[in-house]
């Protein structure tokens, strides 16, 4: 388990788990603050312990009903790129 983000510190949580073989990760994002109209933090969430010379899909689950994802599911990206974007 990584922290990406510290709730101490942001408005938001961040925690990534990551398998040893670094071929598969979730990330969860908190909003731990309920300010009017809060919905982001200031930067980007940087992944953390990927393996950069692999491939890898991100997919967004647990939308709200009738919300569909702006991340297309089907682009791959590099370990390399997720950990510094």
């Amino acid at each position: 388990m990584f922290r990406l983000v510290n709730p101490h510190e942001n408005n938001i949580a961040a925690l990534m788990y990551v398998n040893p073989e670094k071929n598969k990760a979730i990330v969860f994002n908190y909003l731990v603050n309920n300010r009017f109209n809060l919905t982001a933090t200031e930067r980007p969430v940087v992944l953390n312990e990927l393996n950069p010379n692999k491939k890898y899909s991100v997919k967004e689950i647990n939308l709200f009903p009738g919300i569909t994802s702006t991340i297309d599911s089907y682009k791959i990206y590099s370990g390399n790129f997720l950990m510094k974007a």
